[in-house]
Order: C-alpha cells, then sequence, then structure tokens
C-alpha cells in the first residue's frame, strides 16, 4: 500500500455548511477556472478513469458521487441546486479524479508539484456531513479535552451503526451537533487538538481539530508534495469568496 496523503481545506466556523446555491456558484466557477472538468470540452476526450473501481463512474460528466458505503453514481452536469439541495444534507462526497494531469488541461489545486504532470494524480473531493465529521490519524490527534456537552455531561461521540448503509463513507468518528440529551448546541472550535507535521512532527494546537461539516479535499495518493504544503492560493481565494467563509488547512497521510 505504502503512504499516501490528502490535503484539508476547512471552513471557520467548522460548523459551516454552504447553501446548495452556493455550491452550484463555486462549481461553476470551478469549471471555468479549469479547477475542475468541464466535460464538455476537448480535454475530457482525453482523461481515464479507471485507477480505481468507483472512478469509472466519473466517466460520463468527469465526476462521481457517494453517499453511501459501497455506492457511488455519477454526478449530474450541467449542476443543479434542485439535485444538491435532495443530498447535500445526508453524507455526501463529490469527487473529481485526475488521473494524467498533463491531458486534462487542468490547473493543480496545490501550490506546487514536483512531478511530471503526465504521472500527476489526484482527487478533488467536496464532503458534505449533516453532524460533525471527527478525523484523527498518526498526525492528527484526538481532542485534548473530553467531547462531553458543557450542560449534562453527555458524550457527544459515536460511530455509525455497524452495517448502516446511509453513513460511515468517510471512515472517521462523528459528533453531534446539539447534545442528544439536552440539546444543548456544541462548538468544537471550543476544544483543540494537536495536529503534527507528517514530515518533521512539529506539534501545533488547532482550534477545532481537523472536524468539519464541509471540507475541500485534494487526495493526492502517492504523489505526494514537498513540504509547506497549500492549497493554491487562487483556488483558496476563490472557495471563500463563493461560499464566503475563511478556511484553514490540514494535512495528513495515510
Amino acid at each position: 500500500m505504502g503512504v499516501e496523503y490528502k490535503h484539508f481545506l476547512i471552513p471557520r466556523p467548522n460548523s459551516f455548511l454552504p447553501e446548495p446555491e452556493q455550491v452550484i456558484s463555486l462549481l461553476n466557477r470551478l469549471v471555468e477556472d479549469r479547477w475542475i472538468i468541464d466535460p464538455t470540452s476537448e480535454s475530457f476526450a482525453n482523461m481515464q478513469f479507471d485507477y480505481m473501481t468507483y472512478d469509472s463512474f466519473a466517466e460520463i460528466t468527469g465526476a462521481y458521487a457517494q453517499q453511501k458505503r459501497r455506492q457511488w453514481i455519477s454526478f449530474p452536469y450541467p449542476f443543479s441546486a434542485n439535485w444538491l439541495a435532495k443530498h447535500h444534507a445526508q453524507e455526501l462526497i463529490l469527487g473529481w479524479p485526475v488521473e494524467n494531469l498533463a491531458v486534462s488541461g487542468l490547473r493543480y489545486p496545490l501550490n506546487s508539484n514536483q512531478f511530471d504532470p503526465s504521472k500527476t494524480y489526484y482527487k478533488l473531493q467536496l464532503h458534505f456531513s449533516p453532524v460533525y465529521v471527527y478525523p484523527m490519524s498518526g498526525q492528527i490527534d484526538p481532542f485534548t479535552a473530553p467531547v462531553t456537552c458543557a450542560e449534562c455531561g453527555e458524550a457527544l461521540e459515536f460511530w455509525p451503526q455497524e452495517g448502516d448503509e446511509t453513513g460511515g463513507i468517510f471512515g472517521s468518528a462523528r459528533l453531534h451537533l446539539c447534545c442528544p440529551r439536552c440539546a444543548t448546541p456544541f462548538d468544537v472550535a471550543r476544544l483543540s487538538a494537536v495536529v503534527r507535521d507528517g514530515r518533521t512532527g512539529e506539534p501545533k494546537d488547532v482550534q477545532g481539530g481537523a472536524c468539519y461539516r464541509f471540507a475541500i479535499v485534494v487526495d493526492c495518493g502517492k504523489c505526494i508534495q514537498a513540504a509547506n504544503v497549500k492549497v493554491a492560493p487562487r483556488l483558496r481565494k476563490l472557495c471563500e469568496d463563493k461560499l464566503g467563509c475563511s478556511f484553514y488547512e490540514i494535512g495528513d497521510f495515510y
């Protein structure tokens, strides 16, 4: 398997979940600025979608949608706010796989790329969740304080039920937005987690850790970039402008 890398762009506040119209406006600009593929473009005919089995669901429109474990569909194009309104309040991943950057005609979503473009592959994903996704890994620690309701002490961490096909697509624990016992809202930003640089081991306290309801994720696989990896500044600014929020970044080796 080997080591692989993914890079998270997480909004502030962590509870932010964009409206369907905001997402569609962003996606249309991402196509226009060549961050994701236009399935009507000449470049689309040169792309392949067979690196992972589920990438084949992007063959028609350039993107797949996943809502359940082991279940993917083609993400409709042109983009539809009505379609997204029906689905984005549930767990959802939208993914644009790129197996060969050179033939795609796309801009690379990170700030640098030391690989030959013809050998550069990645996925640009949008994640949506009705509750907090709570990633942990060798670089991302759990919160340093117990994740409990400030009013009644109820535990707020949970995992999707075993065999629940409607959840679990992120491979992470979840946190309730409100206490299931007393309904007190929970803000993950009141807690901090240690996040380590996967190359140097340098620790940093991050308010809210890597928790999110919405995130933009660049999954680089084994095309691991050099130090100081960031989302391309032009792409980050576009996301902030279109969604009306700020973002912070976390990298994770897996």
